[in-house]
């Protein structure tokens, strides 16, 4: 069964996740994280505040404050 988590797309990879849901999660600092597969699971909890503080910036994807707002 998947758990709900906080992100809307693996920190890790990048891939969106279906309705905020996972079947692989961890908890941070009281917030869950959600990944679509055991490896992104495992190389989140390797360095969570890297995946945290800049989701899968490390392949092209851009975080959250990389994104321009609508205008």
């Amino acid at each position: 069964m998947a758990m709900k988590c906080f992100n809307e797309v693996d920190p890790v990879c990048g891939m969106v996740l279906n309705n905020f849901a996972a079947d692989f999660t961890e908890d941070v600092e009281g917030k869950t994280y959600g990944f679509c597969s055991q490896k992104c699971k495992d190389a989140f909890h390797g360095n969570p505040k890297r995946y945290i503080e800049n989701p899968a910036s490390h392949i092209g994807v851009p975080g959250p404050s990389q994104i321009p707002e609508k205008q």
